[in-house]
Formats: structure tokens, C-alpha cells, sequence
């Protein structure tokens, strides 16, 4: 039996989009993005500032030098850089508020603190709240706790947290290694897909076969 909900964020609840971001540094007269993007990740960038082990100051020095933008201002390459939040639908919110009625729901997010800072504001505009505590019980998020998906410390330190079961918790997320590592552990898991959206979690609860 279930009574503990993990959510992903970008992607199963927010709606995200790497070539708008890729698109707005285009804009600056970035060059070569979609190169830098990758090498952000290939020199563990991206992941030392996700588990905040560099300062957004730090990132902002790194990635103008790699793009050739030193000229531009902080704001416009943070507006770059956040352009990857699209959008939050009030109705996923409200799917997930619902839940907590009779879930424990906790949300466990992949995120850096400009992209953190970004989700409150879109979250602001798109459904009228300012943050999330209507929603979780509790929120992780990867560059707070110094940990990321999918190691399988960050997972442990939900449950050992918050008491939770493994077999008695559904985490929701719409990365595969993510999800087969949630597994190792013996939680239910529930990859959101092209043919499976966050709604899908109903169907996941009435007898989650479609997981196994």
C-alpha cells in the first residue's frame, strides 16, 4: 500500500525546454551553446553548482568565458539561464495538492539556485502561490542538501528523514537512471513519459503495475 508520494519537478510538474534557454544566450551573441551545455556537463559544472559546491557567481564567470559573453550584464545572463522554466500548469498543482489530502507528498528536485529562485516566480505568476508548502510536506532540493539524483544518498536521506518505507513510497521522476535507482532501494517508481503524464500517477496508485 502507498502512502508516500516523491515528485520530481522539472518536467513532471514544471514544463521545461533546454533550447529556449539555448535560444535566449543565442540572443546575446553566445557562441557554440549547445556545445557549452555539454562541456558544462562533461567538466562536472553543472553538478558541482546543482549540489551547490559552486556559487551562482562562479557559474556565471565560468559559462560567459565558454559562450564569449563576458560582455553582458548578470540579469540578462540569468534571464538566459532561466528561460529553461517554461511553465508551471495550476492544474498539476492542484493534482498534487488533492494527493496530499491523502499521500505524504515530498519533492525531491535536481536544481541549481538560479533555476530554485526561477521556479518561485514562475510559480507565483502562473497559479497566484508564492512557493510550494501547500503543496509538500516537505521539498529537497539538490543544491541545499549537496546531494543529486541519482545517487542513492539523496533518496535515503528522504526516507531516513521523514520515516518513510521504501515499499510503502511511489517516487515519481522523468529521468530513467533516476528512476532505475530508486529502485536499488526498493521504492515503487512511476517514469513520466511521452505516454505517461504526471495524471498517470492515479492509475500508478489504483495497483501500479505499469512500473514493476
Amino acid at each position: 500500500m502507498i502512502k508516500n508520494i516523491i515528485f520530481d519537478l522539472g518536467g513532471v510538474i514544471t514544463d521545461i525546454g533546454t533550447n529556449f534557454s539555448k535560444a535566449a544566450f543565442e540572443e546575446l551573441g553566445a557562441h557554440e551553446v549547445e556545445e557549452v551545455f555539454v562541456e558544462v556537463q562533461r567538466q562536472g559544472i553543472a553538478e558541482l553548482y546543482e549540489t551547490g559546491k559552486i556559487a551562482t557567481s562562479d557559474l556565471r564567470m565560468r559559462a560567459k568565458r565558454m559562450m564569449e559573453i563576458e560582455h553582458v550584464t548578470d540579469a540578462e545572463f540569468d534571464n538566459a539561464w532561466n528561460s529553461i522554466v517554461i511553465a508551471l500548469p495550476k492544474e498539476r498543482l492542484e493534482f498534487v495538492k488533492q494527493l496530499k489530502t491523502k499521500y505524504r507528498t515530498y519533492l525531491l528536485s535536481n536544481i541549481n539556485e538560479l533555476n530554485y529562485e526561477q521556479n518561485f516566480v514562475i510559480c507565483y505568476r502562473d497559479t497566484g502561490m508564492p512557493n510550494f508548502s501547500e503543496i509538500f510536506h516537505k521539498e529537497y532540493y539538490s543544491h541545499l542538501v549537496g546531494l543529486k539524483k541519482p545517487n542513492p544518498e539523496i533518496f535515503k536521506l528522504v526516507l531516513r528523514e521523514n520515516n518513510l518505507q521504501p515499499h510503502e513510497t511511489l517516487f515519481v521522476d522523468d529521468t530513467l537512471e533516476n528512476i532505475l535507482s530508486a529502485r536499488t532501494l526498493g521504492i515503487k517508481t512511476h517514469h513520466i513519459n511521452a505516454q505517461q503524464d504526471i495524471f498517470s500517477v492515479t492509475m500508478v496508485l489504483g495497483g501500479y503495475t505499469t512500473t514493476q
